[in-house]
């Protein structure tokens, strides 16, 4: 037996059409999605892994940073709330409370290492986990601090140990220092030279340039990695004490 649409009132035909169009829509658009979200997962799987491999493989000290800060995951700009699936594949449909951890850094600071690993709590007031305002207040996140931090689920979530020692962290955020040092002389120079005001221009351009080799040859010798945009004397403050182990073409 054959059931036309002729005999159909017409917000019958029009109910219809729209269940078909949002089917159409809905079921592909879940399905890539689904998709997307089980790569991403897997992605996030073998981020995790690689750093794992870092510390059990025993990585030279001249490799570990540069694999780890490139290994070093985005912090998602998605805003979770209360009671709500967070809608970006993870197990943890429901998160209570806005949570980070901190990624640790081979140049971190004593100000901030007592944090690295650690989670925090982006809530004003919580009982159980430190705030973000009262690390703040102890030192993390001061000026010039490059330290990130990234979305933490609660049993899901797996934190990075860190590859260095506090000791190593320390001997190489001296250097660093050292670096910053080296680099604050030569702009100092540089930018005499640029306005005018060095009565031995000349021989000042020279030293600029012996100088620069200084600095190459110090950041070979301490595995650190040399930047024309630090020792630009136009730059801004933050950016010229700010140390990057990977540096991109964007800095």
């Amino acid at each position: 037996m054959y059931f036309g649409v002729e005999g159909l009132p017409w917000w019958a035909i029009l109910l219809i059409v729209v269940v078909i169009l949002a089917i159409v829509m809905i079921i592909p658009s879940g399905f890539v999605f689904k998709r997307r979200r089980k790569k991403a997962n897997a992605d996030e799987t073998k981020t995790i892994e690689l750093k794992t491999d870092v510390v059990t493989n025993g990585t030279t000290v001249v490799n570990r940073a540069s694999e780890f800060e490139a290994a070093k995951p985005q912090q998602t700009k998605e805003k979770l709330l209360l009671g709500m699936f967070n809608g970006v594949g993870h197990k943890t449909a429901i998160r209570m409370k806005s949570l980070v951890y901190v990624y640790p850094e081979h140049d971190s600071c004593e100000l901030c290492r007592p944090f690295e690993g650690q989670v925090l709590s982006l809530e004003k007031y919580d009982n159980e986990i430190v705030t973000m305002s009262e690390a703040i207040s102890k030192g993390y996140h001061h000026i010039g601090c490059k330290h990130v931090d990234l979305d933490y689920y609660p049993n899901e979530t797996v934190i990075p140990v860190s590859p260095w020692s506090a000791k190593e962290q320390t001997a190489f955020h001296k250097k660093v220092l050292e670096l910053f040092k080296l680099e604050a002389k030569l702009r100092k120079l540089m930018m005499t030279v640029e306005n005018g005001e060095s009565k031995t221009p000349e021989i000042d351009t020279m030293k600029i340039n012996d100088w620069k080799g200084e600095i190459q040859k110090f950041c070979e010798k301490n595995n650190l990695t040399y930047t024309d945009r630090r020792i630009n004397p136009n730059q801004a403050d933050l950016g010229k004490f700010t140390y990057l182990a990977i540096e991109s073409e964007e800095n």
